[in-house]
């Protein structure tokens, strides 16, 4: 269909335009499209056709693009970005007397108020004012009254930031150049565009009533044909009927309808589509299986991977050129990531058009996590996202060390807090007794320089700045930080995708301090929180895109992004109901007289389809994913209605298992047949050389080694020792393997502490990383007291307080009144004057001490009172007499000076240190009973025979042996071990006191026999552990019941993949 505003009856459009390019003419042509592909698309058309391929000048715009031109010759202004308008209309919704809205108290989310910005600008290009809008709400119910007057006044504030900035936005600009009058609109016209005598208006399917308007005014121009194509067919109204509207309102507007003689060279299919699509009645039903394919797949990443093998087979085996293709989605971020993850992995060159939110890149999230640092007071996850991003210069920082140590310290946020937890720490480091840990004074001193040099690079933002100041101190620390460098100098996939953020950033930032300053004056000073604020809102509305490389690669885009455009080969993805057809969800802050309605919706919805479908010549592949997330999804209802008329080929994601376009699909495919189908069928095809498929093999054959049982042992399931296979002859790893066998030969002759024994034993893989390779899965800070920090501070209570009993000779067996009363106070004391050096001080570590010391100040609840009064009841004939007797090198600044040995007990030459906690002497023989406090055991959560027999627990036999070794070095005489104990300090009643841990092998022996095959069942198991550690054995657990042994609580699960090997 043409409108027209000459006297023609009939018309060819495209033979008008092509015409014109070949006669040279093109200067006196005036195009206006809908979009900016549509310019670039009809650019380097116009180019290819004009004669010697060269022109001097091509007038091609947007209404938006012309208009803006058209104003700009009689007045000044600023394009109104949308980083602006998100940060004016924030502002206004700040100022605004809230009463449908009233609930958010200025701080209305940031959804809503991109919401509330693009209905206001959606009203300006219509050519509502806020005033007609306030007028119209009388006709409204209550609640749709308030909202309609919240938004109105929200409207006249962000008009006032528009004029206070003297920016326009894309209404702004139409008002403004509709109040031209004729004459004025055609002499800029005429400035302009001197030589054009002919308009096109090409594509579009709608206009508003001030885009109406404007278009009259073009059609009024003297000596100027004005042609207006429209895609229309008045007789099925299911599709057509929208654009039929807007057609009729140009009509009474000096324009008429002449025939169009294009729409008899209409193809086929388009024929078709035009008559029968959506419509009620049966239609032929005609057959384009040749040219068209639907392709249902599992999920959304199947159906992207199905795209690209299709795309890859058109490229590789029919030689179309990548630019001959389009990739189209209503809801493109949907597929965004999958696109850029399928297209780089199969090689495929794509331009992917959309447009990306600032506040989503990289690059500015990093630059707002160093602001926030300030912000939020040294917040340990704001520290580890900024410099941890890649685009921040580290500055010889050590950040994985700052946050380790803060989950260490449990240092959360506070600068002051970091400073002084680090200097106490320093000061009163008590080293663990594990060597591993032996460097953690030189990693605090290390945290806390760190910490005090971000704390200077932070310091210029933490008092009040002047708007130019804070830009200022902005583009100093950005330079500090060498965050251009950075961007240039570490390449990555994304590279002009950062940089291009990077960029936009300075840009957009710029601008919005710039057009405050017309609101603020020059020496008004604000905090950091109001720069962020501003930053933040801007980057949020800010969006871009990257450079479009011209005839370059697959495009990737939306529907409306393609309206006119042509390719031979379209993909029409994500054909769901929801995506699209999308759900009818009217603009909820649209007065209801100015919402779309539910009819109008699926009418549009259908002509974006229609138009869509129009795009292809050669082939049209439409995808339907059947599921998302591990939901069915529903198909289109658009793909019923189109198969109601059209037959083409349907198929599944099954169909192309068979072919292989990526290195990753061949190596799966080698998962899936035998090794000699497999070498068979690569040899066959020819693609692959025998170099890959023997590099894949050995790949099946690392990965099948993990699986095996531990009898067959090699390298890749935990023996180190075995012969590295890592070329052809299988012998370049002599001299590693040589130099493990010495590294491990020495480290079998450190002393080893009975825990980390009992680590291998559980899990010999486990002991390797965590004590060998000293990897460390370091969790998040928090300010709760973990249990081995409560214990610790048990520990030094009991301590301290027993020791200083034993020296005034004070026994607490059945003690009176006044010596039971003198003892509470004695570890009351002691434990105040402990918490106060534990500087424990978040809320839930109030909760754990009131356990420790009672209840809102009930001692009588409170574990030290529970422990006094079970030790002043105590009927046995054992007097505790010894407390953390340490034994080897042990760092810890507690130990008994009484007894205890800086030399290890050696057993067979294997060197032991510890420290038990407790050594307890009979009053009438020669014998002794160790005790273990714990914290959070149960009667029930003591070790079980089968724990002592497999050699998981270990501690409390050799803690006998070792005693024993120690009382007799101290006395010159043997004492024999008796009981051990378990002594549970768990707050809760019926598990707290002592509780026997012996067991018995034979009721016939007595006690001491049975703690003597105890001990030799240990040694034996210690002496085979440190011989398979010399070994350099180290496989995953054999554990039967492994989950609830080692398993489940391991940070390595990730790591050593035992789920696959269960």
């Amino acid at each position: 269909m043409i409108l027209t505003n000459t006297n023609e009856t009939e018309t060819d459009i495209q033979k008008l335009l092509m015409g014109t390019i070949a006669g040279g003419r093109i200067n006196n042509l005036l195009l206006i499209v809908p979009t900016n592909r549509k310019i670039r698309q009809l650019k380097k058309i116009i180019i290819d056709n004009s004669p010697n391929s060269s022109v001097t000048k091509i007038n091609l715009h947007t209404l938006g693009t012309l208009t803006n031109t058209l104003l700009r010759n009689e007045i000044q202004f600023n394009d109104l970005t949308e980083a602006a308008a998100g940060v004016f209309i924030k502002k206004s919704a700040e100022k605004t007397e809230l009463k449908y809205f009233k609930n958010y108290d200025k701080n209305m989310p940031p959804g809503t108020l991109s919401r509330i910005k693009n209905v206001i600008s959606r009203y300006k290009e219509t050519g509502i004012t806020s005033e007609i809008l306030l007028n119209e709400t009388k006709n409204l119910s209550v609640a749709e009254k308030l909202k309609a007057e919240d938004i109105a006044n929200i409207y006249e504030h962000y008009l006032d930031y528009n004029r206070l900035t003297n920016t326009y936005e894309l209404g702004d600009i139409y008002r403004g150049v509709l109040e031209f009058k004729e004459t004025l609109f055609e002499k800029h016209f005429r400035i302009t565009f001197p030589e054009v005598q002919c308009t096109l208006i090409l594509g579009f399917n709608e206009f508003t009533p001030l885009e109406r308007n404007i278009v009259s005014l073009i059609g009024k121009i003297h000596n100027n044909s004005c042609y207006m194509e429209f895609d229309s067919y008045e007789y099925n109204p299911n599709i057509f009927s929208g654009l039929q509207q807007s057609v009729e309102s140009l009509l009474t507007l000096g324009f008429k309808r002449i025939t169009d003689l294009s729409e008899d060279n209409y193809a086929q299919f388009v024929k078709h589509l035009r008559l029968f699509l959506f419509k009620n009645g049966k239609g032929e039903r005609k057959d384009f299986s040749d040219q068209m394919k639907i392709v249902r797949t599992f999920d959304r990443d199947r159906e992207v991977e199905i795209i690209s093998k299709e795309i890859k087979n058109l490229i590789i085996n029919k030689n179309v050129d990548p630019g001959e293709i389009c990739v189209a989605f209503n809801v493109i971020e949907n597929y965004s990531q999958l696109i850029r993850f399928a297209f780089q992995q199969y090689g495929i060159p794509f331009n992917l058009t959309d447009r990306i939110p600032l506040s989503d890149t990289y690059p500015v999230s990093a630059i707002i996590n160093f602001l926030e640092i300030a912000q939020d007071d040294f917040y340990y996850k704001n520290i580890a996202r900024a410099f941890q991003s890649g685009f921040i210069d580290m500055l010889d920082i050590d950040i994985p060390n700052l946050i380790s140590v803060g989950s260490k310290l449990k240092v959360v946020k506070g600068y002051y807090a970091w400073k002084n937890t680090l200097e106490r720490a320093i000061n009163n480091v008590a080293e663990e007794e594990d060597n591993y840990l032996e460097s953690d004074i030189n990693r605090f001193k290390k945290a806390l320089n760190d910490i005090e040099k971000l704390n200077k690079l932070l310091l210029p933002f933490k008092k009040k700045l002047s708007i130019d100041e804070f830009w200022s101190s902005l583009l100093t620390s950005i330079n500090k930080l060498n965050i251009p460098q950075l961007l240039i100098d570490n390449p990555s996939e994304e590279d002009e995708k950062n940089i291009k953020a990077f960029s936009t950033f300075l840009d957009t930032t710029e601008e919005i301090f710039s057009l405050l300053k017309n609101e603020y004056s020059d020496d008004s000073k604000f905090g950091l929180d109001f720069f962020l604020d501003q930053i933040k809102t801007a980057c949020r509305q800010g969006r871009f895109n990257t450079k479009e490389k011209t005839d370059y690669g697959v495009l990737v885009t939306t529907l409306n992004e393609i309206r006119g455009l042509k390719f031979q080969y379209l993909f029409l993805g994500g054909m769901i109901d929801g995506d699209f057809p999308t759900r009818y969800k009217p603009e909820i802050f649209f007065a209801e007289c100015y919402a779309k309605k539910e009819k109008e919706h699926i009418i549009d919805e259908r002509y974006l389809l229609y138009q869509t479908l129009l795009t292809w010549s050669k082939h049209l592949i439409i995808t339907i994913p059947e599921t998302d997330a591990g939901r069915e999804n529903s198909e289109s209802t658009f793909i019923k209605d189109l198969l109601k008329i059209i037959k083409c080929k349907e198929t599944t994601d099954k169909e192309y298992l068979q072919f292989i376009y990526s290195y990753e699909e061949l190596q799966k495919l080698s998962g899936r047949i035998t090794k000699g189908e497999f070498e068979e069928l690569l040899l066959e095809k020819g693609k692959y050389n025998s170099n890959q498929i023997k590099n894949i093999n050995r790949k099946i054959f690392v990965d099948e080694s993990r699986l095996r049982p531990t009898d067959d042992a090699n390298n890749y399931n935990g023996n180190l020792l075995d012969p590295l296979q890592t070329d052809e002859n299988n012998n370049v790893s002599e001299d590693i393997i040589g130099e493990i066998k010495i590294n491990l030969e020495e480290f079998t002759e450190k002393e080893f502490s009975v825990s980390e024994l009992e680590v291998y034993a559980k899990c010999p893989f486990k002991y390797f990383l965590e004590r060998i390779l000293k990897l460390n899965v370091e969790g998040e800070p928090t300010e709760e007291i973990e249990a081995i920090e409560l214990g610790s501070l048990l520990h030094s209570i009991l301590f301290e307080f027993y020791t200083k009993l034993r020296l005034k000779n004070k026994n607490l067996k059945n003690c009176s009144q006044k010596e039971f009363s003198e003892a509470l106070d004695l570890i009351f004391s002691i434990a105040s004057n402990q918490i106060q050096k534990s500087a424990f001080s978040s809320p839930l570590a109030f909760y754990d001490l009131e356990k420790l010391t009672g209840f809102g100040g009930n001692k009588e609840q409170s574990i030290l009172y529970k422990f006094v009064n079970n030790e002043r009841n105590n009927i046995d004939d054992f007097t505790p007499k010894f407390f953390e007797v340490s034994f080897g090198k042990s760092f810890r600044d507690q130990f008994d000076i009484e007894l205890n040995s800086q030399a290890p007990i050696e057993i067979d030459g294997i060197k032991i240190k510890g420290k038990i906690d407790r050594i307890e002497l009979s009053d009438t023989e020669d014998k002794f009973n160790i005790t273990d406090y714990k914290l959070g055991l149960s009667k029930s959560g003591k070790p079980s025979k089968s724990d002592f027999e497999e050699g998981l627990s270990l501690q409390l036999p050799l803690y006998l042996m070792c005693a024993k070794a120690l009382l007799k070095y101290k006395f010159s005489k043997d004492f024999e071990p008796e009981f051990i104990y378990l002594y549970s300090l768990k707050y809760k009643n019926s598990d707290f006191g002592k509780n026997k841990a012996n067991i018995i092998w034979d009721k016939e022996l007595d006690i001491n026999k049975n703690n003597q095959i105890l001990i030799e069942q240990s040694t034996n198991k210690i002496k085979e552990y440190v011989e398979n550690i010399g070994k350099g054995n180290f496989p995953l657990t054999q554990l039967k019941d492994r989950e609830k042994k080692v398993c489940g609580y391991c940070d390595f699960k990730a790591v050593c993949r035992i789920e696959e090997q269960a």
